[in-house]
């Protein structure tokens, strides 16, 4: 569901962690390590996923927001798929 950089073409998949596969210590990891590595991307994925347009998309669709490969800690990336 979050791909920054570029929209995968139709067929492709790309390999991501699916946040809602992780526990809350682990989601916290995740969220300091994106805080202290990648603060501008942190910051732009805390207002995405608090705005009311996709609350409600992703409550409608029962979607799971992935994370790139690149933001994951090397930690959590045994959890991580393809999307």
């Amino acid at each position: 569901m979050i791909v920054r950089d570029a929209p995968a073409l139709a067929g492709t998949l790309e390999v991501g962690l699916n946040i809602s596969d992780l526990n809350q210590e682990e989601k916290k990891l995740l969220w300091d390590h994106l805080k202290s590595s990648y603060p501008e991307y942190a910051n732009e994925l805390k207002t995405l996923l608090s705005t009311q347009p996709l609350a409600t998309l992703v409550l409608e669709f029962s979607a799971s927001p992935f994370i790139e490969e690149k933001y994951v800690p090397k930690i959590l990336r045994l959890k991580m798929s393809r999307f």
